[in-house]
């Protein structure tokens, strides 16, 4: 990436954006979400949004009213100016993962209850169900783990 610092946010959101299908939101989402990631200042408006995205007043409303509805962004008013402004709110990696987690015990919740009435084996149910089990076992753990002191990965605090 580059060292211009509008050029690397504007890689950084086409990057991500690319990655958009893997995220399951519609393709404006994805820009705004990143943009709200690397933009400065870190509240934005939606004339800023639509400037720096190259995307329609529609798009960025219908984005923006999801991201707040999923609770990974937020709307803020500024003293003294009548405009609203978006930003990603604190902890909003750990709020998309424990949606994924909550998403993953209930696939695995239905899975059970089907093999329950399945007569035999079913490899198939049993697969997805065992493997989603997994990841969720793991990611509650993961979620769940205390910061070790020390820990040079991450500042992150659960």
């Amino acid at each position: 990436m580059s060292d211009d610092p509008a050029r690397w946010q504007h890689e950084f959101v086409g990057r991500m954006s690319a990655l958009g299908d893997t995220t399951g939101l519609p393709p404006s989402f994805t820009p705004v979400l990143a943009w709200l990631v690397v933009c400065d200042p870190p509240q934005q408006s939606v004339e800023q949004l639509r400037a720096a995205l190259g995307l329609s007043a529609g798009a960025i409303s219908a984005a923006t009213a999801t991201l707040m509805r999923l609770g990974l962004v937020e709307r803020v008013s500024q003293a003294g100016q009548r405009r609203l402004t978006y930003r990603l709110r604190p902890r909003a990696w750990e709020r998309l993962l424990r949606m994924r987690l909550e998403a993953t015990r209930e696939i695995c919740a239905t899975a059970d209850a089907a093999l329950a009435h399945v007569p035999g084996r079913h490899d198939r149910l049993r697969e997805m169900r065992d493997v989603l089990g997994y990841f969720e076992t793991t990611l509650v753990a993961l979620l769940d783990e205390p910061t070790e002191p020390g820990r040079t990965d991450a500042s992150y605090q659960p």
